[in-house]
């Protein structure tokens, strides 16, 4: 009978043993993918901070610039103002100089060059459909106007 008793705890003992070594392995295992999800997420957030948003936020700079020309094309339209024009020409300036910045910074990712060719050609073609055609016929109209006075 002390035999039975003596196996059983054996029994008990190798349960209890591998149970610790199976909690051991899990308890390992979960550090390790914590470990690795930790890296690979602060691999993530530096590459955001550091190469996206440069290029997010000379994007808004240039779209910026873009709102301050059209503003500065109205008011030089109803005023004729040639400070209003002035500061048409200053505002593309610095898009120009946005652009060239973000045209540098669209190399550090594909799908960012994407999106700035997009945005490069959409202020193209607002350039092109609008601003151009608007400054020819308000050069036009201020022409005539100093002519008659």
């Amino acid at each position: 009978m002390a035999s039975a008793v003596g196996g059983g705890r054996r029994s008990v003992r190798r349960h209890l043993d591998l149970l610790v070594a199976a909690s051991l392995l899990v308890l390992l295992v979960v550090g390790a993918a914590g470990i690795v999800a930790t890296v690979r997420t602060h691999n993530s957030v530096h590459y955001l901070t550091g190469h996206v948003e440069p290029a997010a936020d000379a994007n808004a700079a240039a779209l910026q610039d873009l709102t301050d020309a059209e503003t500065y094309l109205w008011s030089w339209g109803i005023s004729g103002s040639r400070s209003s024009l002035a500061q048409y020409r200053s505002s593309m300036g610095l898009f120009r100089t946005d652009m060239a910045r973000l045209e540098k910074l669209a190399g550090i990712d594909p799908q960012v060059k994407l999106l700035v060719a997009d945005f490069s050609r959409a202020a193209d073609n607002w350039y092109d459909a609008y601003v151009s055609e608007r400054l020819d016929q308000l050069a036009q109209l201020h022409a005539e106007a100093m002519v008659a006075a």
